[in-house]
């Protein structure tokens, strides 16, 4: 359970971090409470894993500070940090058994024996894995090498876990799997817990707050609800879901209130964000709330749950709108050439610059 406005349990301040002349980190500022679930999102070479890298001691700070509950991380050696990682490729040690590889942060940390023995096994049993103790690791799935990873991660009860892409090798049903199962290892053992994705959906589904990474900045941190309905800058908006970035000056001619024009303006905000799943098709529909327009078919695609179609509004915009399968069978009217009228509300228009401070 996250304690609420709470002294923050993890500090990040003014962090960099160079190498070769590349700048993978610039400035990043982040906080966690003591129990959080964060995930660090975003594509490949944003820094996200060299954030990871850092706080775990495996690259080097050029410049910044990073303190868990009050203690300097960087004046620390890497093995003295107290942080549990599991990696991409889960790095197990194929020569030992599963019991043997969760055992071993214990016997680093010259527990007894009998000791790392004992609370090797009850991790075990947490993860539903204690009847596998003496399997050999080549004889597992996919599945079961990750929470012998997680296992290990957590045997010795670390201040901070960090994952690293653990389940970008899986399919995407165990990977969906795999989500519920971290997440409900999470909270069954209070760890704070740092993870590491690309994958938008999975972010969605795993956290308590996102923190979303471009160029080594982190350009917007919040929950899962507020990233996707309430981002901060046209990179945020893009990376989150379909969204159409139309500038707010073609949405006057649309029927957008006025005020909320003037209101986006004021604040720098250019760009209107209108999701494709919040656009709807206006036949039969009343409309006298919404922001309303015409539009030309250029592209339907079935998706399985929906259609996705390409329009046109007018010059060069267009936009993509998702239509659920009763309303593209129910009207008979969506074909590539139609033109179609759309409407979406205005509570659901939200506004971002191109750029957000980090």
């Amino acid at each position: 359970m996250v304690t609420e406005h709470a002294a923050p349990y993890l500090a990040i301040q003014k962090l960099s971090s160079s190498y070769g002349g590349f700048v993978a980190l610039q400035d990043v500022n982040l906080t966690m409470q003591r129990g959080e679930f964060l995930t660090l999102l975003g594509p490949s070479g944003s820094g996200k894993s060299t954030l990871l890298m850092v706080i775990s001691g495996f690259a080097s700070a050029s410049a910044g500070r990073i303190e868990v509950d009050g203690r300097d991380l960087l004046a620390c050696e890497p093995h003295r940090r107290d942080i549990g990682v599991v990696f991409q490729n889960y790095a197990l040690f194929p020569h030992m058994s599963v019991l043997e590889n969760v055992m071993f942060p214990l016997n680093v940390r010259r527990h007894s024996p009998a000791e790392s023995r004992r609370r090797a096994l009850e991790i075990l049993e947490r993860v539903e894995l204690v009847g596998f103790a003496a399997r050999s690791i080549s004889s597992l799935s996919g599945g079961q090498r990750q929470r012998v990873a997680l296992a290990r991660a957590v045997v010795a009860e670390p201040c901070i876990v960090l994952m690293d892409e653990p389940l970008s090798a899986l399919d995407k049903s165990l990977r969906e799997q795999m989500q519920i199962e971290i997440r409900g290892l999470h909270d069954r053992l209070g760890c704070t817990t740092i993870y590491v994705t690309h994958d938008q959906s999975e972010a969605m589904a795993m956290s308590d707050r996102v923190a979303v990474m471009n160029l080594g900045r982190i350009e917007q941190v919040d929950t899962p609800t507020a990233i996707y309905l309430r981002p901060r800058s046209t990179f945020v908006a893009r990376f989150m879901g379909n969204a159409n970035l139309i500038p707010i000056d073609a949405l006057a001619r649309l029927g957008m209130p006025a005020t909320a024009l003037e209101t986006a303006r004021s604040d720098m905000r250019l760009t209107a964000v209108l999701r494709a799943e919040d656009i709807r098709l206006g036949i039969g529909k009343d409309l006298a709330s919404d922001l309303r327009f015409q539009a030309t078919v250029e592209q339907a695609t079935y998706l399985g749950s929906s259609w996705m179609c390409q329009a046109r509004l007018s010059g060069d915009i267009s936009v993509r709108v998702a239509i659920p399968n009763e309303d593209y069978d129910r009207s008979g009217a969506v074909r590539v050439g139609a033109i179609l009228p759309f409407c979406i509300p205005h509570d659901r228009v939200s506004f971002v610059t191109d750029s957000a401070s980090s």
